[in-house]
């Protein structure tokens, strides 16, 4: 029996022995069902491990891990393995934003121009008028997912940003942007002289005593084993355990596949990391969140002003375009649940009627969440090590729910089965998907040219130059050290593209261009590769 086929009939017992309590105050008796209730969640959603903690009026009144760091491994999680908190990254750059605004040194409604002079966006209007606030809202209507296909530095990531064409009206709709959050991370680096990385840690890790935590990989792990990109590979291979580490207590991250869990290697987000490259563990997230729930306050120091922190978490922009499973299952059981609205690196909404400010972070394997009932003094921390079922992290959210129910005092709900119900209802969707796209495949097509003809460099101004390469008789496409994608023949000069690194197995399609002349001149990966390519000609 291999490593995959045994590791979920181990789980149970495993989780018990890795419960770790470190708490300021005993559980109590709202909690009681929650360890018997996560140990289910975690076999049922295939999640080899997590870190939970729950804050309430100030004090940690629950703090376990449970489950497997690494599959096939016997170390266990615990309050203090380390995860990437990916996204979560987001509000610790809207609190150093908000110092700088405590300080008198900028205003959250100053023009990006006035500290970043060279900042240039497509736009001449919106380079003019974009503000500090408009990043952190996500409110520009620019949305580009470039950096995580280039080993670009944070900087360059951010001068590429005049060669993104908005998909929004400005102020107008709510648009996802990593990019937007570089731009606040070199704002910072502007007005303070200090690198994003340093002024987090000096002003905000340092005074809340998160010691263990860091804000990029490389602290926690040689270049070697670490992926130099979100979707790449690391030198050291794909292959890579939790015993290459420099900290003896690291979760890694997990893939669910068709063929059973896989370990994937830690990814690195540092080429945007105002946007998601903290590390943490749960004993230093919860003292993040204190700070969040006492308004400002951690171990009698006022770090920030209670009306900053106010305006970090009030509603900035309506997410009137984004439409939610996991939101539209809470919708049926609290119909009174108001649509979400995005925040200052937090999401706002209501939970059964109480005032609900939330955040998750997505590196690859890595969902980690925190929410807050902050009229409550209720804070719940989920730090796991596979997304499970579904892609949606919807274990970590599920489990705030219970505990958040629990503490209302509101009956059990099984939010577990409720989510089990909308996964399984958007695999059968995504099953008809794939056969209806099979459908559309044009049978018994070749290239319009030998594959030999395709070979070669393609650029746009956005990610630079991607390579086509013909390997064992197969092309590839090649992003130097940061991506790589085999491309099988899908039909015409249209090409599906399976890609190696963290999510080896996933598809999207690659499409060349023709000219009368019979060359192949272009190239569409996707929006990941920030549209089309241009061929590169020799000599060029």
């Amino acid at each position: 029996m291999n490593v995959c086929s045994v590791w979920w009939v181990r789980l149970l017992s495993l989780s018990w022995l890795g419960m770790v309590a470190v708490a300021d105050a005993a559980p109590g008796n709202a909690l009681r069902d929650l360890d018997r209730y996560v140990e289910q969640a975690l076999v049922d959603w295939q999640v080899p491990g997590a870190a939970i903690g729950v804050v309430q009026d100030g004090k940690v009144i629950y703090a376990r891990g449970f489950g497997q760091r690494q599959v096939g491994a016997k170390p266990r999680v615990d309050e203090r393995t380390l995860f990437q908190i990916g996204s979560m990254t987001k509000a610790f750059t809207a609190a150093a934003i908000g110092l700088l605004v405590d300080e008198g040194r900028l205003k959250w409604d100053d023009r990006v121009i006035d500290h970043l002079p060279w900042f240039q966006l497509s736009d001449g209007w919106l380079t003019e008028h974009v503000t500090i606030r408009d990043l952190l809202a996500h409110r520009t209507g620019i949305e580009s997912t470039m950096m995580v296909v280039t080993l670009l530095d944070a900087k360059e990531i951010v001068r590429r940003a005049r060669y993104v064409e908005p998909t929004a009206e400005f102020r107008h709709q709510y648009l996802y942007s990593n990019l937007m959050y570089g731009v606040a991370g070199q704002v910072i680096e502007a007005v303070t002289g200090q690198p994003w990385a340093d002024f987090v840690k000096r002003r905000l890790l340092e005074p809340l005593e998160m010691q263990a935590s860091g804000t990029s990989p490389y602290q926690f792990w040689d270049d070697a084993y670490v992926a130099p990109s979100f979707h790449g590979v690391p030198s050291a291979g794909a292959v890579v355990n939790a015993s290459s580490a420099r900290s003896n207590n690291v979760a890694m991250p997990h893939w669910l596949t068709p063929e059973g869990v896989r370990v994937i290697p830690w990814q690195s987000y540092d080429n945007a990391a105002a946007g998601g490259a903290i590390v943490s563990n749960l004993t230093d997230m919860l003292q993040w969140l204190r700070m969040q729930l006492e308004q400002g306050r951690a171990s009698g120091v006022q770090i920030l002003r209670p009306d900053t922190v106010a305006e970090m978490h009030a509603p900035q922009m309506l997410m009137a375009n984004s439409p939610d499973p996991i939101w539209a299952a809470v919708q049926r059981v609290s119909p009174t649940t108001d649509r979400p609205s995005y925040a200052l690196g937090w999401f706002h909404n209501d939970y059964r009627g109480h005032e609900y400010v939330s955040h998750s972070g997505g590196i690859l394997g890595f969902p980690a969440f925190g929410a807050m009932l902050p009229e409550r003094r209720i804070g719940v921390i989920v730090l796991a090590n596979s997304f499970g079922r579904g892609n949606l992290a919807a274990f970590n959210r599920l489990i705030s729910f219970r505990v958040f129910d629990a503490l209302l005092g509101l009956p059990r709900h099984d939010w577990s089965a409720d989510l089990l119900q909308v996964v399984e209802q958007r695999e059968q969707e995504a099953a008809v998907a794939a056969r209806e796209q099979a459908g559309q495949r044009l049978p018994n097509t070749s290239p319009s040219l030998p594959l030999t003809d395709y070979v070669g460099e393609y650029q746009n101004p956005q990610v630079g130059r991607v390579h086509i390469e013909l390997a064992d008789g197969q092309l590839q496409l090649r992003v130097p050290g940061a991506f790589l994608g085999r491309l099988e023949h899908w039909h015409l000069d249209t090409f599906r593209m399976i890609w190696t690194g963290g999510m080896a197995g996933h598809a999207s399609f690659a499409t060349f261009k023709i000219d009368p002349r019979g060359h192949a001149v272009t190239l569409d990966a996707g929006r990941l590769f920030g549209g089309e390519l241009q061929r590169v000609e020799s000599g060029n």
